[in-house]
């Protein structure tokens, strides 16, 4: 068997050394298997789905976790790029550095957006004004062009 770089032979013992044969080779797999979830991760593919193959598994647990993360993330992302700024993040811990610059990215946008609110609804009636007074005003004369 070939994988991860290491060479088992299989092995029909089925005494101890048989056994532990069996257990590197399912180890191997698993692990060669988390590595292509990896690989699928890095490339943003969030539709991976890894289950535990046991209680033990922590590695698979790990991986469930991270990739429910970054799904939830990423939901976020496309909330927020539909115009979406209610939604609000809490890092999971403080360590949560994706989840903190989500929350302070979501916040900066709302200010953004209320300022500009504010400076449209000043703006706004201003240059309805002027433009109502722009209609009123006689058009302008056009000189003569000189011959």
């Amino acid at each position: 068997m070939r994988g991860l770089g290491v060479q088992l032979r299989s092995s029909s013992r089925s005494d101890e050394v048989g056994v532990l044969t069996a257990s590197f080779t399912e180890m191997m797999l698993s692990l060669g298997q988390m590595a292509r979830v990896a690989e699928q991760i890095s490339d943003g593919d969030l539709t991976v789905e890894i289950k535990a193959k046991s209680d033990n598994d922590v590695v698979g647990k790990a991986f469930t976790r991270m990739t429910v993360s970054l799904g939830e993330m990423a939901k976020v992302a496309a909330q927020i790029s539909g115009g979406d700024l209610t939604i609000e993040v809490q890092p999971k811990s403080d360590n949560d550095v994706l989840g903190k610059a989500f929350a302070v990215m979501i916040e900066r946008l709302r200010r953004m957006t209320g300022d500009m609110r504010s400076r449209s609804a000043f703006f706004l009636p201003r240059r309805n004004r002027l433009w109502q007074l722009r209609l009123k005003s006689p058009p302008a004369r056009q000189k003569p062009q000189p011959q």
